[in-house]
């Protein structure tokens, strides 16, 4: 059976990547979650998929031009405000699970954002329970030169050549693709080479089967309880 991640906590149920979404996920017996993170103009880390503030908070204007106090200050539509990496991890310290973090530096660089989460995750002793998912690869390498330990997912939107060569070159060895860009030869070429996969983002039944007979490592999905509509 696939290891089940709640993308951007128990989304299809409360906001994406709010606390009540999170505090959900502990009650669940799931694998882990995925998570966005982005840094505010004065380096606070904060969980929050969109890098402008339109969607989410109804505010013209990107997350990397407000403060936190600032951005505290903006409610979701359940009446929450934004929140903190370290105030994501109290939420989970106590139970076993793995966090999916993406780092949102495909269009905006934030320097120093993968110091910045592993130093966080290692003040929570929660290094154990990592794993690290960019569509910048660059971000992953550099991520790798703090900790070659951390386990690095390589993020992709469409089909690539040689995926396998191109991970192993990379020393990625988990892949992170959009479920409709693997089949069934994808999948076995990359079980032959130990390399782990976990599709995103499936949220429906059909998709949710076939890729269980595709045999996927994990699943990324707004319905961690598989209660689709």
């Amino acid at each position: 059976m696939a290891n089940i991640f709640a993308h951007r906590g128990y989304s299809s149920k409360y906001f994406e990547n709010s606390a009540e979404a999170f505090r959900a996920c502990t009650d669940l017996n799931i694998y882990g979650i995925e998570n966005d993170v982005q840094l505010t103009k004065d380096g606070e880390i904060v969980v929050i998929h969109d890098e402008y503030l339109k969607r989410l908070l109804n505010v013209d204007g990107f997350i990397k031009e407000y403060n936190l106090s600032e951005l505290r200050e903006f409610k979701y539509p359940n009446g929450e405000s934004i929140i903190t990496l370290c105030e994501y991890l109290d939420i989970i310290k106590d139970t076993s699970l793995v966090s999916n973090v993406e780092l949102k530096t495909t269009v905006f660089q934030y320097d120093g954002i993968e110091e910045k989460v592993y130093n966080a995750f290692k003040d929570y002793n929660m290094l154990d329970r990592l794993i690290i998912s960019s569509f910048n690869h660059y971000s992953l390498l550099r991520f790798r030169e703090i900790d070659k330990g951390i386990p690095l997912a390589a993020l992709t939107a469409t089909k690539l050549i040689d995926v396998d060569r191109y991970l192993l070159e990379n020393d990625l060895m988990i892949y992170h693709p959009l479920f409709t860009t693997v089949d069934n030869d994808i999948i076995n070429m990359l079980k032959n080479r130990d390399i782990m996969t976990n599709v995103w983002t499936v949220n429906d039944k059909l998709s949710y089967e076939k890729m269980i007979a595709l045999g996927v490592d994990g699943i990324i999905t707004n319905y961690p309880m598989l209660d689709f509509n």
